[in-house]
């Protein structure tokens, strides 16, 4: 820790020195203390606008090991954000990320930024305001806007930042149903995500998801089909769509669809039907996530039972594993179900003693 007598020569003297390798060394030295005094913030706000670039680097850099930054410097980064050096710029922007709450004075000032030209600039406002724990309304529809950005990285960044938010109000959700038809797939892969985390989703959201089912793209029919099963209830034209997507030629679809009826308290008729008949899936890891799912009802119909009791001879252990759960987590089961579980008692499997347990 340098001595008083010593920041006040680094302050007065050495960041003001004519050669600039003193002065680079003075905010080098600076950066060595683990606290700094109010003027060696004001000494280093100052050297950000130094002609040397190196020494720009150097102030930058040193404010950014402060973990805490008065309002004054953060404004002077928000300043740096428009510095011809993209080392600088890169700085400025990881250390207002770093800040835990930002006053509003300078989300103000990041919210001006995303109008900047430079699209680095843009991404990397949307990265600093995605570290924030809230966003105020203004801040959210200046992220709604940038949506627009001509830069797919920047619409990435914003959608990624929406992420971060508990909670988002109807228009950033309203904008992002639009997102799901932005031409970079990245984009609306992770949209599709956004809107499936939230339990509640305006109408025009969850049709908007149902449809996303029917996409080319893989990733979006599987997010979409995840975002179903965030909700809490489903409506009878999202089951019919999720009944539907069990004959998606891709398993990983198969199985989000079969993951997200099994979400649902009570299947209709309608759904148990297609779901039941996804037990005779060519892939074992849908196989088994349908016997789950099926586990998940706590009464199942007689049509039900019955192919649950023959995926107990399925081929992979895993899905006869699920099976056991799923019949031994029925209130009441046929003799034939019993019959069927007692002959799998020779494996000594202790899923099927547990489950004849619950039924003795």
């Amino acid at each position: 820790m340098a001595s008083e007598s010593a920041l006040r020569s680094l302050i007065g003297t050495s960041l003001r020195h004519e050669d600039g390798d003193v002065r680079k060394s003075a905010a080098n030295a600076l950066g060595l203390q683990s606290a700094l005094p109010e003027s060696a913030l004001w000494a280093l706000i100052g050297a950000l606008q130094d002609e040397n670039e190196d020494i720009r680097m150097e102030a930058a850099s040193t404010l950014g090991k402060q973990l805490i930054l008065p309002e004054s410097a953060l404004h002077a980064l928000t300043g740096a954000l428009q510095d011809k050096n993209g080392y600088v710029r890169y700085l400025a922007i990881k250390m207002l990320g770093e800040q835990p709450r930002l006053p509003e004075s300078v989300l103000q000032s990041l919210i001006g930024a995303l109008q900047y030209k430079n699209e680095d600039v843009r991404i990397g406002v949307t990265y600093a305001l995605g570290e924030q724990l809230t966003l105020p309304e203004a801040a959210l529809q200046a992220l709604i806007g940038a949506l627009q950005d001509e830069n797919e990285y920047v619409r990435y960044s914003v959608v990624k930042t929406m992420r971060k938010q508990s909670v988002l109000p109807e228009s950033a959700l309203q904008a992002l149903i639009s997102s799901l038809h932005d031409k970079n797939g990245y984009v609306k892969l992770l949209t599709a995500c956004v809107l499936g985390k939230h339990s509640t989703l305006p109408e025009s959201a969850f049709q908007t998801l149902i449809g996303a089912l029917q996409r080319k793209n893989v990733d979006i029919r599987i997010s979409a089909a995840q975002g179903l099963g965030t909700q809490l209830i489903l409506s009878e034209s999202a089951l019919q769509a999720i009944t539907c997507a069990l004959q998606d030629e891709n398993e990983y679809v198969r199985e989000s669809a079969a993951n997200t009826l099994g979400k649902q308290p009570t299947l209709p008729e309608f759904a148990l039907q297609p779901l039941i008949g996804a037990l005779q899936d060519k892939d074992r890891n849908v196989r088994k996530t349908v016997a789950c799912a099926l586990g998940k009802q706590s009464t199942l119909p007689e049509f039900a039972l019955q192919p649950l009791i023959g995926a107990l001879q399925d081929k992979d252990r895993n899905v006869k594993k699920a099976a056991v759960r799923a019949l031994g987590k029925q209130r009441t089961l046929p003799g034939s179900a019993l019959q069927a579980l007692i002959g799998e008692l020779q494996d000594e499997n202790e899923e099927t003693v547990n489950a004849l347990e619950q039924h003795v």
